[in-house]
Order: C-alpha cells, then sequence, then structure tokens
C-alpha cells in the first residue's frame, strides 16, 4: 500500500519531465522505485510503517541512524538504500559505459521527518513523499536531456530483459 501511494505522488514528476519506474528487480531483492530526470538519478525505497496512538509521532534522522516513534535508531534503511543506489550505478555503467552518479531517498508515507544533524555527502534522502517530489523538482540539473534519455533506455532493456529471465 505504501509503494502505491508513493507511486501516486512521484507520477506529478513526469510532467516535469522525470521518468518514473516501479519494482525493478535485482538478483534477490529489488528496488522500489526509481526516477530519472535533469535532476539526476534516484532510488526511492518506501517504509510503511504504522502510526502508534501517541501524538507527534515521527521519524527522526540523526548520526545513529533512523529512528521510529521513540525506537532505537537503526542504519538499515540507510545501508539498504545506499546498497540499491550502488547497484544502479553500476548497471548503468555496465549497460552505457558512461558513469551515473545515483542518489538514494527513503520515503516514509504519512509520517512527519525530522534530520537532528545536517546529512553528509551521500546520505540518503530521508523525507515523506510530498517532501521528496518537492525536492526533485527544485533539484538543480545535473544530467542533460541526452544523457536523461539514455539512462532512461538503459534501466528500460535492464527492466525488460529481468521480465524475460
Amino acid at each position: 500500500m505504501g509503494e502505491r501511494v508513493v507511486a501516486d505522488h512521484l507520477q506529478d514528476l513526469a510532467a516535469s519531465g522525470w521518468h518514473i519506474f516501479h519494482d525493478i528487480q535485482g538478483d534477490g531483492f529489488n528496488i522500489d522505485h526509481v526516477v530519472i530526470g535533469r535532476g539526476g538519478i534516484f532510488t526511492v525505497e518506501t517504509k510503511t510503517r504504522s502510526k502508534p496512538p501517541i501524538k507527534r509521532a515521527r521519524i527522526i534522522v540523526d548520526q545513529n541512524g533512523i529512528s521510529v516513534a521513540g525506537g532505537a535508531a537503526s542504519r538499515d534503511a540507510i545501508e539498504q538504500a545506499l546498497a540499491q543506489s550502488s547497484w544502479l550505478a553500476k548497471q548503468l555503467r555496465s549497460s552505457t559505459g558512461q558513469a551515473f552518479p545515483v542518489r538514494a531517498a527513503i520515503v516514509f508515507p504519512n509520517w512527519f521527518v525530522t534530520r537532528k544533524t545536517r546529512p553528509k555527502s551521500g546520505d540518503p534522502w530521508v523525507l515523506e513523499p510530498k517532501g521528496l517530489v518537492k525536492w526533485l523538482k527544485k533539484e538543480r540539473a545535473s544530467l542533460n536531456d541526452e544523457q536523461v534519455a539514455m539512462a532512461a533506455h538503459h534501466l528500460t532493456r535492464l527492466i525488460k530483459a529481468g521480465e524475460r529471465n
């Protein structure tokens, strides 16, 4: 259900020239969403959690990782998201011969996300889906139209090859 909510929000990017892909299969894992546009290439990991009855339950991101509603911080989602973006970057490099930087995002539908520390370069974005869409729309261009088309084409080929296997 959470992935469908995120997919619906990401569709808002299509009008701005972004290519949106869903459920990309890797070897024993999947990437929930990939968005490719002039602002870059992003993998999007969806984390769906039930909210406890506590008022102001939120996601906290700090140097220890991500904590949900006051629970212990975990780095698992961060490591998963970074592994997915690294895998996709390797696939695109292998297919195109060109190095594309792929950034990671983690989204928590229907949660308020607070970042307590400044993110380090390369850290995944941790946001609510509406926030992700806003950030992507404002992201400064890092790819030209030819690179966007190439990356989208090669990802489409990768998806179709996976469907045949």
